[in-house]
């Protein structure tokens, strides 16, 4: 909230997610700014929501994670459970089970979004515990590092997350659900500056280019990217 006062001398804001009431207050209190915040349900006349449907891309995920798997034992680190970690944990297990009926996800709750160490032990465990498939809600690379360095010994594959993580995994990523903010930050930048900007809320999906499943490997079986493809589409 300190930091929304602070740069509330431009025209346009964009504010994190899971603020929503400290983004009302601040909202209210410079009414001449247009605040756009991520992952929230409350508008104002100068604020308004955007966020991603994270769940379809999480879905072909684990359809991959269930092609891929020997041991049919997924293992998912996750931050918090909010529900848009909960609908991305029910939507990869959904399409794992699309693959294999018998598959299970077993998940551990780190109770914070960003602690590489808790992320690294948690993925271990989960190693432990015969996943041989891993992804992850948090914000670190430490998911994509624990399966890297288990690769060779026990053939452990990663979905990266956010971003292509294939520089931490190179051998383990299997492909990674990738946000892709900048086509929509910059047309409502081009709104603003034309005078064209309201609070319109947003909940796009890989229709709309906002998340996507990336970064395939090249060297997956063909059948398995036919079927990754043909439920894409």
């Amino acid at each position: 909230e300190a930091l929304d006062r602070e740069l509330a001398e431009i025209d346009m804001l964009v504010g994190q997610a899971r603020a929503e009431a400290s983004a009302l207050r601040v909202a209210a209190e410079f009414p001449a700014v247009k605040f756009e915040h991520a992952g929230g349900w409350k508008t104002a006349p100068n604020l308004n929501t955007y966020n991603a449907r994270y769940y379809e891309a999480r879905w072909l995920a684990g359809l991959l994670a269930g092609k891929a798997s020997r041991s049919g034992i997924a293992g998912y680190v996750a931050g918090f459970p909010v529900p848009e970690v909960v609908q991305g944990i029910n939507a990869f297990a959904l399409g794992m089970r699309a693959a294999n009926p018998r598959a299970e996800v077993r998940v551990v709750w780190l109770n914070s979004w960003f602690d590489p160490a808790r992320e690294r032990d948690a993925a271990q465990a989960l190693i432990n515990q015969g996943a041989d498939v891993l992804a992850n809600h948090s914000g670190s690379p430490a998911v994509p590092q624990a399966a890297q360095a288990a690769f060779a010994s026990k053939g452990v594959r990663v979905i990266g997350y956010q971003s292509d993580m294939a520089s931490y995994a190179t051998d383990a990523q299997l492909a990674a659900v990738t946000h892709h903010w900048g086509p929509y930050y910059t047309a409502v930048a081009r709104a603003v500056l034309e005078g064209r900007w309201k609070p319109q809320p947003v909940w796009g999906g890989m229709k709309d280019g906002l998340v996507q499943l990336s970064a395939l490997r090249a060297d997956l079986p063909a059948e398995t990217r036919a079927l990754v493809e043909k439920r894409r589409a």
